[in-house]
């Protein structure tokens, strides 16, 4: 193998590159790149044998005094060359007629204006002779997802070094850039992320700059899995909070419920007021400012998570400018540790199921256990209608119910899973069904279905929603769902320090994506100001004037000119008035 490599070297050592002499961050992003492939695919890195976050840190010191990309270049091939043999592979060349493609590009290491030929040769020789056995660094959970727990910590990396910096970042481009399966769909391509992430994570200036770099990274995934949080950026927006939490509805910032309703009562602050200013700052502006830390794969998420923050601050008080019917108030209001509140939840329905009105039978998902399916059909299963409300978290009850509704088993989705053979590859599944076989028609539901959905149907919730569409006379009544599904994958950070990103990809059998777009609704219903100061379940209502009256619509429809369109991600799905 090393002769192979020699007489390439003979052969190509005379080309070389007529090219500007590269910019510090164009050879830390190819040096980013280069990396992760040989992390993933060289049979000798691949196992473990390396220490590779050493050898990075020692490469580094080439790429600083390098000053053209032939020095570079040669820095590399010696540094590839030493990792020792390649065997062949035998069965590298051989095609998965189920690979899902769209995620997968390695074309950059063609680029002849970066890479000399003998780097072509050598990255093109890996790729089809890359490592078949077990990856120590990306192993593969039962459900199909990657595993990086052998990644090495450090103790004492709060605000590491640059180069640690470095390290920290590459690995994560990395994990996303070969094992994330919506890379795709991202607002902005992950290589142009890589070049502008670089100088940012190179100049922040302490702690707290370097976590909310880190939020502002996460957030370009667009995955409303990929959650971030740590004492710093808690210390960016504020340990202090106001006694109430806030949404945004139509268009505006308002009270919707109490952390604690007496501490609220003593600063004057009411359900339904609607927020214009902090310390004089315009709310929209504190919105504005926000949204780049927000990690949320479609605007309803967005806006659902914006609002956590606010409200916070680091001191014991504040002024707020609300509007509260038509007459602008001020209020100075006072902070207080998260702790202190009684944290009283919003007003949800306990039970785990109900009759509400002419036999309609209501269903909290989030509460029905599933010893309690079988009760809960028997006594449902004559109504009327049924409303499933999915605004909420369900607790693995999906197929039970299913098989009350359907008396054959009906795909409803597939999954797309990392090829750990060919990293950056994924691969289709077989479709998943619910619903089973039943000769006793009798215990099959005929009635009418509706599911209530909003931005709190996440993952699980929307895979649910996913198998209950397949149920004949459903409607999906609400607003769009978060669009976030798939098993989740867990990524440490220096430090123990810990993130998260969606791992298999989900879709309906046509192959319609559920990332970002979440589940359409039928029937656009989406709370009203004035909804929500009088405490109404505008959803629920909705769902029952339509059962009651039977409309005949043409699905999808809006049934309210106050709502906003649904995000421009999925405008492909929606054909409303």
């Amino acid at each position: 193998m090393r002769y192979v490599f020699c007489i390439s070297f003979i052969i190509l050592s005379k080309f070389s590159i007529a090219q500007a002499n590269p910019t510090e961050t164009e050879k830390l992003a190819i040096t980013c790149k280069v990396w992760g492939f040989l992390k993933y695919y060289h049979p000798q890195v691949a196992t473990g044998k390396y220490d590779w976050d050493a050898a990075l840190l020692n490469f580094l010191n080439y790429v600083y005094i390098s000053k053209t990309w032939n020095e570079l270049n040669n820095y590399a091939f010696a540094g590839i060359v030493s990792l020792g043999p390649i065997p062949r592979c035998e069965d590298c060349d051989s095609v998965n007629p189920n690979w899902f493609n769209k995620n997968f590009d390695l074309s950059w290491t063609d680029n002849n204006q970066i890479f000399t030929l003998k780097n072509i040769f050598l990255l093109d020789y890996i790729e089809k002779n890359r490592t078949h056995g077990k990856n120590f660094y990306a192993l593969r959970t039962q459900t199909g997802n990657v595993d990086v727990s052998n990644e090495k910590s450090y103790d004492g990396c709060v605000f590491p070094s640059k180069r640690l910096r470095i390290l920290n970042l590459f690995r994560y481009w990395n994990i996303v850039e070969y094992f994330f399966p919506y890379k795709y769909q991202m607002d902005i391509n992950w290589d142009t992320t890589l070049f502008y992430t670089i100088p940012h994570f190179l100049s922040v200036n302490d702690t707290v700059d370097y976590h909310m770099a880190w939020l502002e990274l996460i957030a370009k995934l667009n995955d409303s899995h990929a959650f971030f949080a740590s004492k710093y950026t808690f210390e960016y927006y504020g340990e202090k909070w106001a006694p109430v939490a806030t949404k945004i509805i139509e268009d505006k910032v308002v009270i919707t419920s109490y952390y604690d309703q007496s501490l609220a009562i003593e600063n004057d602050l009411r359900i339904g007021d609607i927020i214009l200013k902090v310390d004089n700052v315009k709310i929209q502006d504190l919105v504005d400012q926000n949204m780049k830390y927000v990690a949320a794969s479609n605007q309803a998420v967005k806006k659902r998570d914006i609002c956590k923050y606010l409200l916070n601050g680091s001191t014991e008080s504040t002024v707020l400018e609300i509007l509260r019917d038509n007459n602008k108030l001020m209020r100075k209001i006072k902070r207080y540790e998260f702790g202190y509140f009684k944290n009283e939840k919003e007003k949800s329905y306990p039970n785990s199921w109900r009759i509400i009105e002419k036999n309609i039978g209501y269903v909290n998902m989030g509460n029905v256990k599933l010893n309690e399916v079988s009760k809960i059909m028997n006594n449902l299963l004559h109504s009327q209608s049924i409303i499933f409300d999915l605004r909420n978290y369900p607790n693995g009850t999906m197929y039970e119910f299913a098989s009350w509704f359907l008396n054959k088993p009906v795909p409803f989705a597939y999954f797309t899973e990392p090829d750990f053979t060919y990293p950056g590859r994924f691969v289709r599944t077989q479709p998943y069904y619910c619903g089973k076989r039943q000769d006793d028609t009798t215990k099959i539901f005929h009635g009418d279905v509706i599911l209530l959905i909003n931005e709190l149907t996440q993952s699980h919730a929307e895979f649910n929603a996913m198998c209950f569409q397949t149920f004949p006379n459903c409607t999906v009544i609400g607003s769009q769902t978060a669009g976030a599904d798939g098993n989740i994958s867990k990524i440490k950070f220096l430090y123990t320090f810990e993130t998260y990103m969606s791992g298999i990809g989900v879709y309906y059998p046509d192959g319609r994506e559920t990332q970002r777009c979440g589940i359409i609704p039928d029937i656009v219903v989406e709370p009203t100001i004035l909804g929500v100061k009088y405490g109404r379940d505008e959803l629920l209502l909705y769902a029952l004037k339509f059962l009651r009256e039977k409309v005949n619509i043409m699905k999808p429809v809006r049934v309210s000119m106050t709502i906003t369109d649904i995000d421009p991600n999925c405008s492909a799905y929606f054909r409303g008035n």
